[in-house]
């Protein structure tokens, strides 16, 4: 496997962290050699490493400050997936160098990188819009659902983190709707906003009537948004397939 592109995703790279409280979210995309891409056997597509499952011995560990979550994908499912527009790959687009959140780029990596127009489209704002349809569910504990967090609910009556990390997505969707790509990591008076939902300084209704509002926001830039309502997933596969033919030693 050769890593072309890694970098740090979750609360981290958003400005949404709080020192000494995270795990470390981790993201990598590699291409596969051909006997793990077309060979007769399961193609290789992500696999995740847990620090806290090999501490613990435990597949359902939570994982505690300092633990190292890596997901790693080939570059076929990496593509496949940001072309849905799956917020936490479309993360790895826009990190900067600066940021010091790249933790490894190739030359392959850079270019992959820089298709980021032609890959985001409106189906990313779907991406978004749906995501954060599926946490506000969750939030309310509505078809049995609940999160996870159960020392932030009895702190402070709901998961915080969760929500902050779903208005997120609502406020990120409306960046790319409008910009066209996302500013990592966030800035000005939302950040802030969702730090202090983090640290429980906003009730859970007002929380709420937060994400619906960024939901009908949302809803109404499918139609606005000057992005494409389809990537353009032709292009990119050409870009991909070129990649594989020259690791393979193809011409």
């Amino acid at each position: 496997m050769r890593v072309i592109l890694r970098g740090t995703v979750g609360s981290t790279p958003h400005g949404l962290g709080i020192e000494g409280q995270d795990d470390r979210d981790e993201m990598s995309v590699v291409i596969e050699p051909m006997g793990r891409a077309v060979g007769l056997g399961t193609p290789f597509e992500t696999e995740v490493r847990r620090t806290a499952e090999e501490r613990t011995g435990r597949h359902d560990a939570r994982s505690e400050p300092g633990d190292l979550d890596l997901v790693t994908h080939g570059l076929r499912k990496y593509l496949r997936l940001a072309l849905k527009g799956n917020p936490s790959v479309l993360t790895l687009l826009y990190l900067t160098h600066e940021s010091g959140y790249l933790q490894e780029v190739t030359p392959e990596g850079e270019e992959l990188r820089a298709l980021a127009p032609r890959i985001v489209s409106k189906r990313a704002i779907g991406a978004f819009l749906g995501y954060l349809a599926a946490q506000a569910v969750r939030l309310r504990g509505e078809r049995g659902t609940r999160v996870h967090r159960p020392e932030l609910v009895e702190r402070y009556g709901y998961d915080t983190k969760f929500a902050m990390h779903a208005l997120r997505l609502g406020y990120q969707g409306l960046e790319l709707a409008q910009r066209g790509r996302l500013t990592l990591p966030m800035t000005g008076s939302v950040r802030l906003y969702l730090r202090d939902v983090r640290t429980g300084k906003h009730p859970l209704a007002e929380v709420l009537g937060s994400i619906d509002r960024l939901k009908e926001s949302l809803t109404a830039q499918l139609q606005t948004s000057a992005l494409p309502d389809a990537p353009d997933a032709e292009w990119v596969e050409s870009w991909m397939l070129r990649k594989y033919r020259a690791h393979w030693g193809i011409s």
